[in-house]
């Protein structure tokens, strides 16, 4: 606090020693310290957490101010009350009654107030060193209960047998909370914020201290990946380790270990990192797979004050929590990995033909990163003299010419199922034979450079009509064996194919002059006498050493003549160019 006068700050004085007290069911008694600021609400983040359905989850504030405690109610539902008064706010005293709901405290304040706790919690604290938790009540001696995921609720009596409302209405509010949490963690696909839910969740139904969840990785370590304390003290970040001696345990028998008292427990008699805690109670808890059976984490919880605070009851109840949440995890994963592969089926349904697209969903076909050898057919078309062209047309003139011609390609490209790769400026790079290999791909592809130089030619003259210059093509094609697969990065993924064969369909493109068609012997080879073709002198073309054969496709040959496209009846490519 800055002082006007002496130009100082003035530390605030810490508030006198002071405590709220709770008698719980069994006649113990619950003492909790109170600082500078304090909260009370069924939500974890106070620093008071009182489970009760009367209470609400901010339900009021107890601030020391002007040398004394003042109690602010925080709009509760079912009001703060001083002894027996229901305030909005008031200063309250030591010995005085705070009742929250139906939940009553005592309140000491200043110099008695250690002494009066103390006299008051001596007697449970004694019975509690000693106390051991008998779970079931069958065999006195047993100080571990495991409850596996089959087990039957039969700790949840039939109605007609209740006898005690109180129970029932902890058990209802523990349903309850059980049910919101299902209705919660099955709708977020997002781990961190699912854990975080789960153990705030479980803090509701449970007095646990402190709740981490584990996961195991590829190589068998497990790997906390959400810690949360109940009373957190920021000042002491406390350092949790988990004993794998527990864990192994759980793993091991594929079930839930509930410890009434871990220090007497022979199971845990080795494990040193649980009785250097003081651990007095914990509940370990597997998270499996309903899909598979797998393993895929621990929850622990444990409390270092109250002996048996956990229940066999509370075990079968975090068991039920548990098998909820590894289907949380199974839809998080089958989430993730669906959005994945459908970033990736996006990128390639711009590249891919409806056919394609359809066949890969029907087969499942798995695109991964990385490349396979295949064996593809290639083919290159570029604009003859495009560069002069270009200076013709404006920027904006320029794509939108380019776009109406790339329509037309891509469309015939798609219509014979091939797989656009890229646009290379004026130039198209498409490919049969990859993501799905079929025996027509090289067949397929020579028919679509049939169809396209056929169908610009009516686009040509239509464009020297309107007074704009042709766009005379070539096309080159080859057969061969290439690396596909999606390479690059995760956040930029391209679809492509690279290799010799790949350059040689684009050194076949260069060859090719207006109008033409220029194939490989590779590609001809699986073309039988669907088409026409006239032998070109070898060709000697960058990166071979030796001259190759090229041919010229001419169009369909006589007898498949109806294969040609329906608008337009030429029967050769050459005489497209002589028509023009």
């Amino acid at each position: 606090m800055y002082c006007p006068h002496c130009y100082f700050q003035n530390p605030i004085p810490p508030p006198p020693s002071a405590y709220l007290t709770m008698e719980l069911e069994d006649g113990s008694v619950q003492k909790y310290p109170l600082g500078t600021s304090n909260s009370i609400g069924r939500h974890p983040n106070n620093t008071i957490q009182i489970m009760d359905r009367m209470i609400s989850k901010h339900h009021a504030r107890l601030v020391f101010q002007g040398g004394h405690f003042l109690v602010e109610d925080l709009q509760s539902r079912n009001g703060t009350f001083i002894n027996g008064q229901r305030i909005s706010d008031a200063s309250i005293h030591s010995g005085d009654e705070l009742q929250l709901g139906t939940v009553k405290f005592h309140c000491f304040v200043g110099a008695q107030a250690d002494e009066t706790i103390n006299s008051a919690l001596q007697s449970a604290e004694d019975s509690k060193r000693h106390q051991v938790t008998i779970i079931g009540g069958e065999d006195l001696s047993a100080q571990i209960a495991q409850v596996r995921h089959e087990m039957e609720a039969r700790d949840f009596l039939p109605e007609r047998d209740i006898r005690d409302t109180d129970s029932l209405r902890r058990d209802y509010e523990k349903l309850r909370i059980t049910h919101e949490l299902n209705r919660k963690i099955g709708l977020q696909l997002d781990q961190d914020v699912l854990f975080n839910q789960i153990l705030e969740e479980t803090f509701k139904l449970i007095q646990a201290d402190r709740g981490v969840i584990l996961m195991m990785d590829g190589e068998g370590n497990w790997e906390p990946k959400c810690v949360l304390e109940r009373y957190p003290d920021e000042s002491r970040k406390e350092e949790i380790n988990i004993s794998k001696t527990i864990l192994q345990a759980v793993v091991e028998e594929r079930s839930a270990i509930l410890s009434s008292d871990a220090k007497i427990d022979e199971r845990f008699s080795s494990a040193e990192s649980v009785i250097m805690q003081g651990i007095r109670s914990s509940m370990s808890i597997p998270l499996i797979s309903r899909s598979n059976g797998e393993i895929l984490g621990v929850m622990h919880l444990d409390t270092q004050n109250a002996i048996g605070v956990f229940t066999e009851k509370d075990l079968q109840l975090m068991s039920v929590v548990a098998s909820q949440a590894g289907d949380a995890i199974d839809n998080s994963r089958m989430a993730k990995k669906i959005e994945k592969e459908t970033i990736i089926r996006a990128h390639l349904q711009r590249f891919l033909s409806p056919a394609v697209m359809t066949r890969l969903t029907q087969d499942d076909l798995e695109i991964r990163m990385g490349g396979e050898m295949v064996e593809a057919t290639m083919m290159f078309t570029d604009i003859r003299g495009f560069t002069s062209l270009s200076e013709g047309f404006n920027p904006q003139e320029l794509i939108q010419e380019l776009n109406t011609y790339f329509d037309l390609l891509v469309d015939i490209i798609f219509a014979r199922e091939g797989t656009l790769d890229k646009f290379i400026g004026d130039a198209i790079m498409a490919v049969w034979g990859t993501p799905q290999s079929r025996p027509e791909d090289a067949l397929h592809a020579v028919q679509a450079a049939v169809e396209i130089q056929a169908i610009l030619k009516g686009f040509n003259v239509k464009r020297v009509e309107d007074g704009k210059p042709p766009f005379y093509t070539g096309i080159g094609i080859n057969t061969g064996e290439v690396v596909a697969g999606n390479m690059g990065s995760p956040k930029r993924l391209e679809f492509t194919v690279i290799g010799d064969g790949v350059n040689l369909a684009s050194r076949l493109c260069s060859e090719a002059k207006a109008n033409e068609v220029i194939i490989s012997e590779s590609t001809r080879q699986h073309l039988g006498d669907m088409f026409d073709f006239t032998r070109l002198p070898d060709a000697k073309v960058k990166g071979k050493k030796d001259p190759i054969k090229i041919y010229r496709v001419e169009g369909y040959s006589k007898e498949h003549s109806t294969n040609s496209p329906e608008t337009e009846e030429p029967t050769s490519t050459h005489n497209l160019k002589a028509s023009l």
